[in-house]
């Protein structure tokens, strides 16, 4: 398993120009929102734990640089939770990769061995 690299999602957009970087993210989190994960694995070349990893990774992006122009929000918590529960729908979820991606010690394009 390993985390989608922004350059090959900002790819799958088909754009390149955004006013911030807060944008960018959303954009970006919005590919894995909006789009079949069948377009996105064979696109992409990736397997159904890269996709679902690298959607939890790229809102944990996104919630750091929003809290550092925002509040807070319970919102996050609520998203987070959602997103866990549709990694395990999956049943490949991994807590310490898991904790490691919420810590921001996870790197994109990093790989992970996984026991799904």
């Amino acid at each position: 398993m390993r985390i989608i690299t922004e350059i090959e999602l900002t790819k799958f957009l088909g754009k390149e120009t955004y006013t911030n970087r807060e944008k960018k993210l959303v954009a970006i989190c919005s590919v894995f929102d909006n789009t079949a994960y069948e377009a996105i694995m064979e696109k992409l070349k990736v397997g159904i734990e890269d996709i679902v990893y690298s959607r939890y990774f790229w809102f944990q992006q996104f919630k750091r640089v929003f809290m550092e122009q925002h509040a807070w929000t319970v919102d996050f918590e609520q998203q987070e939770y959602q997103l866990l529960e549709h990694i395990d729908h999956y049943g490949c979820v991994d807590f310490g990769i898991v904790e490691k991606i919420e810590n921001g010690t996870v790197n994109e394009n990093d790989v992970f061995e996984t026991g799904a």
